[in-house]
C-alpha cells in the first residue's frame, strides 16, 4: 500500500499572486484518509478472494503440492484457483514444546516466518479467524492444508523435549486452526536445536509421529527429504538425507510412518543414476534436466519398504531464478518437465508433483518461455487430471 502523499496545489489569484494550500489541512484528515485506504484495500481483496471462490478449478486424479511462503500476498484462495490441492504453509516454529508461526516477518519475509497475506487481514491476533476462514474454504473444495516445519533457516528447535510432550503441542495447535497435518521439512538442524547423533534423532522423530499419530490418526504426517548420494560400508548410494549425509528420516520411511515424502530433486547437482540406480558423477543428465526426474524416480521408490503405503512426490522449482541453478528449468521446459512426470505414473509410489513455490509459481520469473503466471502448474493440469 502506497504512503499518503501530501500534495500542493498552485491557485492563481485575480492578481495573479501565487499561494499554496495542502490538500490534507490536518493530522485528522491524514488519519481519516488512511483508513479509508486500509477498508479499500480489504474491499479489494474480498471482492478478489470472492471471484477466486467462483473460479472452476480442474479436478485432479493425483496430487499437486505447493509450499505457500509469506511473500507476495498469495492467499491460499488463489492457490486452489490454480489447481493447487495440497498446500504446505512455509513455516510454523517449533522452539521446546512450544508451537505456532513467528509474525514478525520484517521486510525480508526469512524462512521462520509465516505473515499472513492481504486475504487474511488484520494482523495478529485477530487474524486467526480468517486463516481458518481460508483453511475452511480450502476443506469445501477438497484442498488439504498442512504446516512446514523446518527449511533452510531451521525453525524445528525441540531441543530437549519430551517426544509424547512436543506430540501433544503439536496436535493442539494444528487442531486449533483446523489443519490437515505437518511436514517436517529439516535440513539445517544443529544438535543445540535438535540434540543427539543421527541414530538418536531418527529415533526421536519416530517416536514424536508415533505419539502425534496416537493423538490424532487423521493428520497427515509428510517430509521433504533432499535426494542425496551418501557413502557408508557397501559403497555409495542414493539416500533420503536431511541435508548432506545424515539421513534423519530412515527410521520413519523403514516404519511407514510418512504419507507422502516431498523429494526436494534441486539441491545437489553434479550427479545422477544409471537404470541400476548406481550413482554416476557427471553434470549431464543430473537434477538440472528434466530427465533426472524420471531417472531418479523408480531409485526412490526402492528405498520404501516393500509393503509401503508411502507416496513420493518429486519436487522441482516453480522457475529457474528460483532454482539457484540446481533445477530441472536450468536445462528444460515446463512441459517437459510435465512430460518426465507423466513417464513415472505408473510406478506405485507416484503421488502426484511438489514444487517451491506457489509465490514462486505465481510470478512466473522463468527466462526460458513466456513470463505467464502459474506457467508451473498450468503444465501439470493435463498431466495430474487423469
Amino acid at each position: 500500500m502506497n504512503k499518503l502523499m501530501i500534495k500542493v496545489l498552485p491557485v492563481f489569484l485575480l492578481d495573479f499572486t501565487l499561494v499554496f494550500i495542502p490538500t490534507n489541512a490536518s493530522a485528522q484528515n491524514t488519519h481519516v484518509a488512511t483508513q479509508n485506504a486500509q477498508k479499500k484495500e480489504i474491499q479489494q481483496a474480498e471482492k478478489f478472494a470472492e471471484r477466486l471462490s467462483s473460479q472452476t478449478t480442474v479436478p485432479l486424479k493425483y496430487n499437486m503440492v505447493g509450499y505457500l511462503e509469506s511473500w507476495g500476498k498469495i492467499s491460499i484462495e488463489e492457490a486452489i484457483a490454480n489447481n493447487y490441492n495440497v498446500i504446505v504453509i512455509a513455516f510454523g516454529t517449533i522452539d521446546g514444546d512450544k508451537v505456532g508461526m513467528n509474525l514478525n516477518c520484517g521486510p525480508t519475509m526469512p524462512d521462520g516466518c509465516f505473515l499472513p497475506s492481504v486475504q487474511w487481514w488484520p494482523e495478529p491476533p485477530e487474524w486467526i479467524p480468517n486463516f481458518t476462514n481460508s483453511v475452511a474454504f480450502a476443506h469445501s473444495k477438497g484442498v488439504k492444508v498442512l504446516l512446514s516445519f523446518g527449511g533452510a533457516n531451521n525453525t524445528f528447535k525441540p531441543g530437549t523435549t519430551n517426544s509424547t510432550t512436543l506430540a501433544q503441542s503439536i496436535v493442539h495447535y494444528l487442531e486449533n486452526l483446523n489443519l490437515d497435518g505437518i511436514d517436517f521439512d529439516l535440513e539445517h538442524i544443529s544438535t543445540t536445536d535438535f540434540p543427539g547423533n543421527s541414530t538418536e534423532r531418527q529415533q526421536y522423530l519416530s517416536a514424536l509421529i508415533k505419539q502425534i499419530k496416537l493423538l490424532n490418526n487423521k493428520l497427515i504426517i509428510t517430509s521433504a527429504p533432499q535426494i542425496n548420494p551418501v557413502q557408508d560400508s557397501s559403497g555409495t548410494a542414493i539416500q533420503f538425507v536431511n541435508t548432506g549425509s545424515e539421513t534423519v528420516y530412515n527410521d520413519a520411511i523403514s516404519n511407514n510412518l510418512f504419507d507422502y515424502i516431498f523429494a526436494q530433486a534441486y539441491n545437489t547437482p553434479g550427479f545422477t543414476v544409471n537404470n541400476q540406480c548406481a550413482v554416476q558423477w557427471q553434470n549431464v543428465g543430473d537434477e538440472t534436466y528434466p530427465t533426472f526426474i524420471s531417472k531418479i524416480a523408480p531409485c526412490l521408490e526402492k528405498l520404501l519398504p516393500k509393503d509401503s503405503k508411502t507416496k513420493i512426490m518429486i519436487g522441482e522449482p516453480a522457475n529457474s531464478s528460483e532454482s539457484a541453478g540446481h533445477g530441472a528449468l536450468e536445462h528444460g521446459t515446463y512441459n517437459e518437465i510435465a512430460n518426465e512426470y507423466q513417464n513415472i505414473k505408473g510406478l506405485s509410489s507416484f503421488g502426484g508433483t511438489m514444487t517451491w513455490s506457489i509465490n514462486e509459481d505465481s510470478k512466473a520469473s522463468d527466462d526460458k518461455g513466456p513470463r505467464i503466471p502459474y506457467s508451473f502448474s498450468s503444465a501439470l493440469v493435463p498431466i495430474l487430471s487423469n
